[in-house]
């Protein structure tokens, strides 16, 4: 799974980095072989304001095709980064479920074609 983070209008703390990092692994690891790579952009919104102006914006892009992405704005970085890769991760466990059920319907009607034949 490729990482790529990004930060605007702010400067991104090497631990804050390695927060983004440890927590995508923790959330996203179960879906390793189906995630292609995904990018993380954190920025301020309104710079030197108080209140709920940091934003992460996440986009997870799939191998088997599409992307899943999500935003969030909290009051830190960390805050907004936890809530969208939570978002993120339940997004692609719904991608992966609908497409293993897509799967086993074709296979299921392909056996069951087989069988009449």
């Amino acid at each position: 799974m490729h990482v790529e983070i990004a930060s605007r209008n702010l400067s991104l703390k090497a631990e804050t980095r390695e927060f983004i990092e440890r927590r995508l692994e923790l959330v996203l690891k179960q879906f390793e072989d189906q995630i292609e790579r995904v990018w993380v952009a954190v920025r301020d919104i309104k710079r030197n304001c108080d209140g709920e102006d940091k934003q992460c914006r996440i986009v997870v892009d799939l191998s088997c095709s599409g992307s899943v992405r999500k935003v969030h704005v909290a009051t830190s970085i960390e805050s907004a980064a936890s809530q969208a890769i939570d978002w993120a991760a339940a997004a692609v466990a719904l991608v992966v479920e609908r497409r293993r059920r897509v799967s086993e319907i074709r296979g299921d009607n392909q056996s069951t074609l087989q069988m009449i034949e």
